[in-house]
């Protein structure tokens, strides 16, 4: 009959693994195999009788890998089976058969080699993954930024800072692994034996490793909103300032979003179109206020980008050519880029506004010049200066 029973105490754990055997034996439970993806030892029930077992590291050459089970064959010990790429396990009856290693010193030249192949494998690994992060955080850096200032997806960024703070984490425990075999092999070197380790009793794989990738890949989906916009009609709206661009259409009809975050406690999207039947009329604005000027140059770069693609993708999709957005000057403004098209007849412009913290970028078709419209909306950011935005 096969008992299964979990292993209270590492793999490299050497006399703490060895000695536990030792002890299933003497209780009629004789090793068939190990699982170290489960963490848990086969036995085959028997007899209870006094068996030794005793962990021998595994060898590269597979070569010399049967060379030495052979040899330790004619000594009495025999294989009972392999921990994947760390050890083989012999074990033998007779209590007169001489040991697989007379003393620390011996045991210590064959460990010395494994934690070698670990340790490089170890340096290969980190700089693989921190090759991997910085090629990640290089794409993905604008979008964490975006978000982390602007807390558009709260989920997104949780599920990032969450991925990428367990890299770190498992790096160190395979380092402080590392630093224990070296220590083993140090004092082996030196002459003193293996000492068994605490024991404690492991949960089954299956019933920490499922929760802890839920928790990690799912959780943050399902506690965290996806976006903290909140979506409503312009009727509905409370708008910061009254845009001046939606005073020119007779009968609008669009939609207003508004979020905020502790960089920029204000934020608002705006979008409306002429829905009478001459309207020939659309506009968006996009309003952002912030902390700090710094925080707003900040921001108000990453809105300029996604303006200057916006424009690019119209043209593209619209089949016209565009003016790409350049730089303008203008009186009381900090920075100005403007974009100036002919869209399906109309004549359309983009404009991104930076004037202390407030951040301003507003698209229109069929509108009068940005020229004219750009005073009137710096007029409404300065009557509302005081008292109405935070």
């Amino acid at each position: 009959m096969t008992v299964s029973k979990p292993i209270p105490c590492s793999l490299y754990d050497i006399q703490g693994l060895q000695s536990w055997l030792d002890e299933m034996a003497l209780n009629g439970l004789f090793l068939h195999h190990l699982s170290d993806a489960k963490d848990r030892a086969y036995f085959e029930s028997g007899e209870p009788r006094p068996v030794r077992y005793r962990l021998d590291p595994a060898d590269k050459d597979s070569q010399k890998g049967k060379e030495r089970e052979e040899a330790y064959a004619q000594m009495g010990w025999r294989l009972v089976t392999r921990i994947r790429g760390s050890f083989y396990i012999f074990s033998c009856d007779d209590p007169e058969t001489p040991e697989l290693y007379n003393d620390p010193q011996s045991l210590s030249v064959a460990l010395e080699k494994q934690v070698d192949r670990e340790t490089r494998w170890t340096v290969y690994l980190t700089l693989g993954l921190t090759l991997f992060l910085a090629v990640t955080l290089y794409w993905a850096r604008r979008s964490v930024l975006q978000n982390l200032l602007l807390w558009d997806d709260p989920a997104y960024l949780a599920s990032f800072i969450l991925s990428f703070s367990l890299l770190p984490v498992s790096l160190l425990a395979m380092a402080l692994h590392l630093w224990a075999r070296h220590r083993l092999v140090k004092a082996l070197a030196q002459g003193f034996p293996p000492k068994a380790k605490r024991r404690w009793n492991r949960p089954r794989f299956l019933i920490w490793y499922i929760p802890f990738w839920f928790l990690l890949c799912v959780a943050p989906r399902l506690f965290i909103p996806n976006t903290r916009l909140q979506v409503t009609s312009l009727e509905n709206a409370a708008l910061s300032h009254p845009w001046p661009s939606l005073a020119y259409l007779e009968h609008a009809d669009g939609y207003a979003s508004t979020n905020d975050s502790w960089f920029a406690p204000v934020q608002e999207y705006v979008s409306a179109e002429d829905s009478s039947s001459s309207g020939h009329r659309w506009t968006s604005v996009r309003y952002i206020r912030t902390r700090s000027p710094e925080l707003a140059e900040l921001i108000f770069s990453l809105e300029l980008e996604d303006a200057a693609k916006f424009v690019d993708r119209r043209s593209k999709w619209n089949g016209y050519s565009s003016s790409a957005m350049s730089p303008r000057d203008w009186p009381g403004v900090d920075r100005l880029e403007v974009a100036q098209y002919t869209l399906r007849g109309r004549d359309t412009w983009t404009f991104a506004a930076l004037r202390g913290r407030d951040v301003l970028v507003v698209d229109c078709a069929g509108y009068p010049s940005w020229e004219e419209h750009l005073p009137q909306f710096l007029d409404v950011l300065d009557q509302y200066e005081e008292g109405s935005v935070t």
